[in-house]
């Protein structure tokens, strides 16, 4: 993966960022403000982890995507515009528009938690958290690291095993297949967990002071950063706060309208790209 600018930022200008991400994110349902969300942060996913592993996860989060918007249209009749009935259910254009903006709200959280994990490394989390939680900052750093070695050792696994099947196995087989698999992958999750827990235990890390792998220095252009991401973030609040009031789903949809100060709510979202696109802009300079 590459290793972009941004990424390489204080751990206090990158927690503050991704956790501003995520609670715009998740604190409204207007479709505009979804829409923008998860365009900023499918563009930010690809940079960090490429075109192809984006577009499979994409892929993947679709179908989660239309089970919400499903679920939510056959368990809710509320609204006026009803455009036809499932038996004596009505279907109504507000319960599609609430469960797609749902569904939507829900990808964009997931694709920032994916950018946090690709850009915010567990050395980082534990030098930012570390003195004042090392338990937790310790657990949350190995969450970061088992989650992507988990789903490593899974097709490791499942390539070592693939012989044991037969050329046309039954469901039956596959299915005794997959829960030897998952058992496999079980044990060894808990033994590394506990060889680590282990580990660190002798080391003495919850005893004393502890030294850091990498040292991390608050620069001047951390606090630029850092002062702009504050200044959008308050301004995405006050757009939120404004629009938010005009808009509702039921009974009927009203405020969904465009307007051009809603683009201002992608400025905080769009600060990584910025610096990206600044320092390829350098570079380009510096070759001529």
């Amino acid at each position: 993966m590459k290793r972009h600018l941004f990424a390489q930022s204080h751990p206090v200008v990158l927690f503050f960022y991704f956790f501003g991400a995520a609670v715009l994110s998740m604190c409204t349902l207007h479709p505009v403000f979804v829409a923008i969300s998860f365009v900023s942060s499918g563009i930010y996913c690809m940079s960090l982890q490429g075109i192809k592993r984006y577009a499979k996860r994409l892929l993947y989060s679709l179908f989660l995507f239309i089970f919400v918007t499903g679920f939510n249209v056959l368990t809710n009749s509320l609204g006026l515009s009803v455009i036809g009935y499932l038996g004596d259910h009505p279907i109504t254009v507000e319960a599609i528009c609430y469960g797609a903006c749902f569904g939507g709200m829900l990808l964009s959280a997931l694709q920032w938690f994916t950018c946090f994990s690709l850009a915010f490394s567990s050395d980082q989390f534990i030098s930012l958290f570390g003195a004042v939680f090392p338990s937790s900052a310790l657990l949350f750093s190995m969450v970061l690291r088992y989650v992507p070695n988990t789903f490593r050792q899974a097709q490791e696994i499942r390539f070592a095993s693939q012989g044991l099947l037969g050329e046309k196995p039954t469901r039956l087989e596959r299915f005794a297949f997959g829960v030897r698999t998952s058992n496999v992958l079980v044990g060894w999750s808990m033994e590394n967990a506990l060889e680590t827990a282990d580990a660190m235990r002798n080391k003495g890390y919850t005893g004393g002071r502890r030294t850091r792998f990498r040292k991390e220095r608050f620069t001047a252009s951390d606090g630029v950063t850092l002062t702009f991401l504050i200044l959008f973030f308050a301004l995405s609040v006050i757009l939120l706060v404004h629009y938010a009031r005009q808009f509702q789903f039921y009974p009927i949809l009203k405020g969904a309208e465009f307007s051009w100060p809603m683009l201002l709510y992608g400025l905080f979202f769009s600060v990584p790209l910025w610096m990206e696109v600044k320092e390829g802009i350098w570079w380009l300079r510096s070759r001529l």
